[in-house]
Parts: C-alpha cells; structure tokens; sequence
C-alpha cells in the first residue's frame, strides 16, 4: 500500500504536502542490516516538534 503512495507522491507532487512512512521496508526485512550507521542514527533520533522531521 505505501509503495502506491510513493508513486503518487512521486508522479503528482502537487496532491501531496508530507508523506510520511512509519515501518516502510522490504517484506522480512532483508537488506534492512546494509544501511549506514548515520542512517540508523537518523531512526533512532527524538524529534520534539513535528517540524523537525
């Protein structure tokens, strides 16, 4: 489903504001250990306000 959001997101840029994708990744995970420690940091990070994302 959020693949499908994406390609909107992507294709007609002016229906959508934010997009934001909360457990997005490939089915099982596979590929998910490759990413980049500043990566990692990145979704480990708080965020106070919604801005800040």
């Amino acid at each position: 489903m959020s693949s499908r959001r994406q390609q909107i997101t992507v294709e007609r840029p002016e229906l959508v504001r934010k997009l934001m994708l909360v457990g997005s990744g490939p089915r099982g995970g596979e590929g998910l250990e490759t990413f980049a420690p500043e990566i990692w940091a990145l979704f480990s990070k708080e965020y106070s306000q919604p801005d800040g994302i």
